[in-house]
């Protein structure tokens, strides 16, 4: 839908709940950073963010972690410049530098938006939005038309059926060029902003199935602080957690590791396997078919494991007090 059609020009959109018609976000719900993490507790990916002064986000460092568990700053932005209706900015990464157009209407919604080399003539991406309204001016649909260079023109309709009392959507459905459709079912509580999915296409028969579910969990003040992304596993009927993100407000924290499961360190060096965790633990080793491979007990701390005889290929490490990790032994 749209939040999946912004994705290449607005990398911070991550939440199908937190984009609902305006992309400008109240003072008082503008996080500071971000930080994501895999459905093993990994972390994968952290962003620091610049606010424009309406409450657009812009990414200022961007960071990675690679198999091995070791992070690297991968790219950076700067707000060029914001008259309030209309921002640009720029990204680098792996040396390359973009530079973003987004100009917006008295709604906060985007009107328009293209992605430029830096020194190119001509924008590689544009994307153009049209809105219809009903009579007390709730999105009633949203036209967005995409143009990618080399890869030509695509188009999305959706459409907002219904809205609860507080004037959430409740309902909203999408069809696209390719004859994908989708239907979104909002439900909202104090704590929990929940977006569940289906979709009727080529992939699922051309039956209408579920596919995926967002999970954002809201703080007293209504702020995001945590969003869970599952899929849908038809064969076991269940939803699977994919990955997660967490939400900062108050500080730089999304560049740091902070989940406290998450400091647990599991590196493989030569012939060992190295975990580093507060707790004196027995540490297990599985394939990635989940067979146990090997057990151990660690004291607290720093504890090298002998695993030379392990072959090549990829390994699951659990530790006693609940962490999980994947490590890659080459």
């Amino acid at each position: 839908m749209l939040i999946a059609a912004c994705a290449v020009c607005l990398p911070f959109l991550s939440a199908k709940a937190q984009f609902i018609g305006s992309t400008m976000v109240p003072a008082d719900k503008r996080f500071s950073s971000s930080a994501g993490y895999d459905n093993l507790k990994n972390p994968t990916d952290s962003t620091v963010y610049q606010w424009s002064q309406k409450g657009f986000p812009i990414p200022v460092a961007m960071y990675g972690w690679d198999d091995k568990g070791v992070k690297s700053l991968v790219g950076t932005g700067k707000l060029v410049n914001d008259t309030e209706d209309a921002i640009s900015y720029e990204e680098t990464q792996s040396g390359t530098v973009m530079v973003a157009n987004v100009n917006f209407n008295a709604f906060g919604e985007a009107l328009k938006m293209t992605m430029t080399a830096k020194g190119a003539t001509a924008p590689f991406l544009e994307m153009n939005f049209q809105y219809w309204r009903k009579a007390n001016n709730q999105l009633d649909s949203v036209l967005v038309t995409t143009n990618i260079t080399g890869l030509g023109s695509s188009w999305s309709k959706i459409k907002y059926k219904t809205y609860d009392t507080s004037g959430r959507p409740t309902l909203v459905e999408s069809m696209n060029g390719q004859g994908v459709y989708q239907k979104e079912v909002y439900t909202y509580s104090a704590t929990q902003q929940v977006v569940e999915t289906s979709e009727n296409s080529a992939a699922t028969g051309f039956v209408l199935l579920p596919t995926e579910k967002n999970v954002a969990s809201l703080d007293a003040k209504g702020r995001t602080t945590r969003e869970d992304k599952y899929t849908y596993d038809a064969y076991n009927t269940a939803w699977n957690l994919d990955s997660y993100t967490i939400y900062h407000y108050d500080s730089q924290a999304g560049i740091q590791i902070v989940d406290a499961e998450a400091q647990v360190i599991v590196n493989l060096t030569g012939g060992n396997l190295l975990v580093n965790s507060q707790a004196a633990e027995t540490v297990e080793i599985y394939s990635v078919s989940g067979e146990l491979l090997h057990a151990t007990q660690k004291v607290a701390g720093e504890s090298n494991i002998p695993v030379a005889n392990l072959p090549a290929g990829v390994y699951i490490i659990k530790g006693g007090s609940g962490w999980a990790k994947k490590v890659v032994k080459q």
